[in-house]
């Protein structure tokens, strides 16, 4: 089934989200205060989560934003999946720090309105094959292979790697 949590939801250390069915944050702000685990969080829509805290397992955003002021960590045994069925915009006007998977497949945009830290290890895995805008700074940041037009707008810091990225710069050009 599906469970889906209300405006005001908050996250303590210890909280987790297990199960065959869906937990959705559909629309308010929900906080995370801590670590927490989860094997079915989806945050869709006018959802917005904020706080300071780590995700271990599985969050799959499928639209809304990590607010102003969040510091989100995703575990080293943590995936985030940044995906939609429909064309939802997805916004971090927070801190997101990688220390696990960051998989983008195809639906709408990513708009980075602050900092996405991919740690030494972590892997930031672009399926999406368009725009990913403002700075992702990091270990390992991979554009997958496909066809279609690449745009990328990446600020790359540290020596930091883009696995790939002289092939884009050859097939853009």
């Amino acid at each position: 089934g599906t469970v889906v949590l209300s405006d005001g939801s908050v996250f303590n250390a210890g909280c987790e989200f297990t199960g065959a069915g869906e937990t959705r944050l559909d629309n308010g702000t929900n906080q995370v205060a801590g670590s927490v685990h989860s094997e079915n969080l989806v945050l869709l829509y006018n959802a917005t989560l904020t706080g300071t805290g780590t995700l271990s397992g599985t969050l799959t955003w499928g639209g809304g934003n990590i607010g102003h002021g969040a510091a989100i960590t995703i575990a080293t045994n943590g995936n985030l999946l940044i995906a939609s069925g429909a064309n939802f915009e997805k916004y971090l006007y927070g801190s997101l720090t990688n220390a696990g998977t960051i998989t983008w497949q195809p639906r709408a945009g990513l708009l980075i309105a602050a900092v996405l830290h991919n740690l030494p290890g972590a892997l930031f895995d672009d399926q999406q094959r368009r725009h990913l805008r403002q700075r992702l700074d990091g270990e390992d940041s991979r554009q997958q292979r496909g066809t279609g037009v690449v745009a990328l707008e990446i600020l790359l810091v540290d020596g930091d790697v883009l696995d790939g990225l002289d092939r884009l710069a050859r097939n853009a050009g």
